[in-house]
C-alpha cells in the first residue's frame, strides 16, 4: 500500500481508486470469484444514495488518475477510461436517448400512421437491450437465482434511473466530495458463504 502512495481516505469509491493505483504500478488484478453475499438496496430511498456515491467516487477515481500522466501507461489509461468514463456517460446518456427515440417514433407514427424508421434501426436497439437483458439474467443463475421476467424488462427502467442519482453525484463531486452517504444493507438470512 506504502509503495502505490497509500488509502485516499477522502475518495468514496476507495476500491476503484486503489486497483488503479495498483495498475499503475504493475500489479495485475482479478476478480474474486466468490460472492460476497452483501445485500442490495432494497429502496430507491437507499438505492439513490449509493448510485450517486458511486458515481460520485468515479469522477473522483477518473480525475485523480487522468492527471497522473508521468506514471500512466497506456493499458491503465484504456482501463481507465473503459471502467469508469463510458459507463458514467453511457448510463448518464440513456434515459436521453430513450426519450429522443421514444418522441421521435411517436411524431413518425403520429404523421401518416407508419413508421419510417428503418427495421435495421429497431432491430439493433432490440439486440443491444436484449443482450444487456441476457447478460443480467446469465448474472442472476451464476449466483443461484431464477431469472425473472422484472430482471429482462426492468432493466431499460433501471438504466432511466440513474438519471435520478447523477444530479445529486455532481453536485456532491463539487460542493461535498468527501461526504460518504452510507447504505444499510439487510443482513441475509438463510445462505452461508461457501
Amino acid at each position: 500500500m506504502r509503495a502505490v502512495g497509500g488509502w485516499d481516505a477522502y475518495n468514496v469509491t476507495e476500491d476503484a481508486d486503489i486497483g488503479f493505483r495498483l495498475a499503475r504500478a504493475g500489479y495485475r488484478l482479478g476478480t474474486i470469484a466468490r460472492p460476497t453475499l452483501e445485500t442490495a438496496p432494497t429502496s430507491l430511498g437507499q438505492w439513490g444514495p449509493q448510485r450517486a456515491r458511486w458515481i460520485k467516487g468515479h469522477l473522483q477515481t477518473l480525475t485523480v488518475h487522468t492527471r497522473m500522466r508521468a506514471q500512466r501507461g497506456p493499458r491503465t489509461l484504456l482501463a481507465l477510461v473503459v471502467t469508469l468514463a463510458v459507463p458514467i456517460a453511457s448510463s448518464n446518456l440513456h434515459a436521453p436517448a430513450m426519450l429522443i427515440a421514444a418522441i421521435g417514433m411517436a411524431l413518425d407514427q403520429m404523421a401518416d400512421g407508419q413508421s419510417s424508421i428503418p427495421i435495421a434501426d429497431l432491430s439493433l436497439y432490440a439486440l443491444g437491450w436484449a443482450a444487456s437483458a441476457a447478460c443480467g439474467a446469465l448474472g442472476v443463475v451464476r449466483s443461484g437465482g431464477a431469472p425473472r421476467y422484472l430482471h429482462l424488462l426492468g432493466m431499460a427502467g433501471y438504466w432511466m434511473m440513474w438519471t435520478i442519482a447523477s444530479p445529486r453525484a455532481v453536485w456532491q463531486f463539487f460542493f461535498a466530495p468527501h461526504h460518504w452517504d452510507k447504505t444499510a444493507h439487510a443482513p441475509r438470512t438463510g445462505r452461508r458463504a461457501p
